[in-house]
């Protein structure tokens, strides 16, 4: 996964976590993009199965 799809998925959420919806700005913590469907489960790169997620997530 590139920079720009990143980016792209980071700007789509709204800088929240796309599952807890907590905002980076106000707590700090690490986000990352992340697979919706692991790719081992044949999930894609496409954006629409990109997340963009915090750590308290997992």
């Amino acid at each position: 996964m590139d920079k720009q799809a990143r980016e792209l998925v980071r700007k789509r959420a709204g800088g929240v976590c796309e599952y807890c919806r907590i905002s980076g700005e106000f707590f700090h913590l690490q986000f990352q993009v992340e697979h919706i469907i692991a790719k081992k489960h044949r999930g894609g790169d496409e954006d629409s199965n990109l997340a963009f997620s915090c750590d308290r997530w997992k």
